[in-house]
């Protein structure tokens, strides 16, 4: 049996962590010694959701993994608490498939992913071709208010701030949406230190789309910005220069 490092009934965070490796699954409950005792249950039948864990479980066994309780807490505070770790997780040395602490999202961090979704796509075609055109539209047509889409009577929605008409849902239009400080989804939050180096070396070396070079008095530059450093002048006077009519400004121009 895997190792148990737990006291009787628990709520909080836990992680199932390989002695080996050091890589481990994150979860939380409000009764930690039960749903572990599930986690065993469906790696022993060989169906746990989290295929890296049950992959690395058939590889080095049972006796391999140990339960360590990472934080305790009230169950109020529960899902709240995992989301922030699974938000600060490197899941390259992780075994969970999802990054939502609600749950549901076993898609993101699957390592079939692209398979998984095109078997659905694939499954998803072959019933439709199979069903009449009437039972298509009983399935999947909704009218009126059951159209959450329906911009008519009741359902119709207007921006609070502007007066723009906006869908149902919403409450303002994209261009009074506010999305700054509190309302920013990402306030509060910073990307580690590992992600930050990832978005580094992700764009080294690259140049943006929207880079143009040019020539000016026949001294090639890579772009409008680079010339202004080298020339110091301003960003919008070489754009200026290269769009004027003025002879002056003739050995201005892009390179296409």
């Amino acid at each position: 049996m895997l190792n148990i490092n737990i006291v009787i009934v628990k709520c909080g965070i836990y992680k199932i962590i390989n002695l080996k490796t050091g890589k481990f699954y994150l979860g939380s409950s409000v009764n930690i010694e039960k749903r572990f005792t599930q986690h065993v249950c469906d790696l022993r039948a060989n169906r746990h959701h989290s295929v890296y864990l049950q992959r690395s479980y058939n590889k080095h066994g049972e006796d391999c993994f140990e339960l360590r309780i990472v934080e305790l807490c009230e169950e109020a505070s529960l899902k709240e608490r995992e989301q922030k770790y699974l938000h600060n997780l490197y899941y390259t040395n992780s075994y969970n498939v999802s990054r939502c602490a609600s749950g549901g999202d076993l898609l993101s961090c699957h390592p079939n992913k692209e398979a998984i979704i095109k078997k659905i796509t694939a499954a998803t075609v072959e019933r439709n071709a199979q069903m009449s055109e009437n039972e298509r539209k009983e399935k999947y047509g909704k009218k009126g208010d059951a159209n959450p889409n329906w911009r008519g009577g009741d359902k119709q929605n207007f921006c609070t701030k502007c007066g723009a008409r906006i869908s149902p849902n919403a409450k303002t239009c994209r261009a009074c949406r506010v999305l700054t400080g509190k309302d920013n989804s990402f306030y509060g939050h910073t990307h580690t230190q590992e992600t930050k180096r990832k978005i580094r070396e992700a764009n080294l070396g690259k140049k943006p789309k929207n880079m143009r070079p040019v020539l000016i008095n026949n001294q090639r530059y890579e772009s409008i910005q680079e010339a202004s450093q080298y020339l110091n002048v301003c960003c919008a006077t070489i754009i200026f220069r290269i769009k004027s009519k003025n002879k002056k400004f003739s050995g201005y121009f892009y390179i296409d």
